[in-house]
């Protein structure tokens, strides 16, 4: 529907409807995150929410989440569990493990018990059935704001970011410069790892195949060569000529990019925390 222009009234300060006591107002609304990928239901939440006194933004996918919660000042997320060609759950559980703002997911009308419980324990607030009211869904996420966060554990997460790439050291994650994911092998991981940690450096075949587990067990030369190879493959965006590992004959490799780390607490979940103390416990 078009918007008609008004004539510009002018409002004392203070006013409600000053420009800058409005400006004020808004820093101070909760900042509330969408992620469902139909435009209409995320444009028809967004309208309920700034009807409500909050400040939207939505998005339609989990890259486009994590940029948003890279600028800060996201106060809840709520996520369809039904998106195409990404599964909200691990959505759930990625916003739960590196943020400690509260989650509400959106289920489907006919979804099973044993889902929602899969969708609280991975880190879920609450959640929400379809169909339904609008008015539930801004009781449900008042509800979930007023609640206080539980007490939780954090874990320092290191991250490792070169030419827009970045390697998340506890989940064994490696992102593109778009924000998907790109799945590394056990040997693959360490290697790059090793790199990340000692950028622009030489590092002799005996070097990498040792890494930074002294108790894990050494690959061979010809494995180091093998892993290499696939990493730059995968490394190697598109217009890219020269690869990020450089090889020097006779000596070994080289990651040629500059990288920056940071650190940064993670969120863990009660069934993370029972893993990391559990003398058998596997990590991925």
């Amino acid at each position: 529907m078009p918007v008609q222009k008004r004539a510009r009234r002018r409002f004392p300060s203070g006013h409600p409807r000053c420009p800058s006591h409005q400006s004020k107002s808004t820093t101070m609304k909760k900042h509330i995150v969408i992620v469902d990928d139909d435009p209409a239901i995320g444009e028809l939440l967004c309208e309920c929410l700034v009807e409500s006194g909050f400040r939207p933004s939505a998005c339609k996918t989990g890259a486009e989440l994590d940029r948003l919660l890279g600028n800060g000042n996201v106060d809840l997320v709520v996520v369809d569990l039904n998106l195409d060609g990404e599964d909200g759950m691990d959505i759930v559980k990625h916003v739960a493990r590196m943020e400690t703002i509260p989650v509400v997911i959106i289920t489907g009308e006919r979804i099973e018990e044993a889902d929602k419980a899969i969708g609280l324990e991975f880190g879920a607030d609450d959640y929400i059935e379809k169909p339904f009211g609008l008015r539930e869904f801004i009781a449900r996420i008042g509800v979930c704001l007023r609640r206080p966060l539980p007490e939780i554990e954090r874990k320092p997460e290191r991250i490792f970011r070169f030419s827009g790439w970045s390697l998340n050291m506890r989940l064994r994650s490696l992102h593109d410069p778009a924000g998907v994911r790109c799945p590394l092998t056990p040997n693959e991981f360490r290697v790059l790892s090793t790199f990340l940690q000692s950028p622009q450096t030489i590092l002799s075949r005996d070097q990498l195949s040792r890494g930074r587990d002294a108790g894990a067990d050494r690959l061979d030369e010809r494995s180091i060569d093998v892993v290499v190879n696939r990493l730059r493959r995968k490394l190697r965006g598109d217009g890219q000529a020269a690869p990020m590992i450089e090889t020097e004959r006779g000596v070994g490799y080289c990651f040629a990019p500059s990288v920056q780390q940071s650190v940064m607490q993670s969120r863990m979940l009660a069934s993370e925390i029972e893993k990391e103390v559990a003398p058998t416990a596997s990590f991925p």
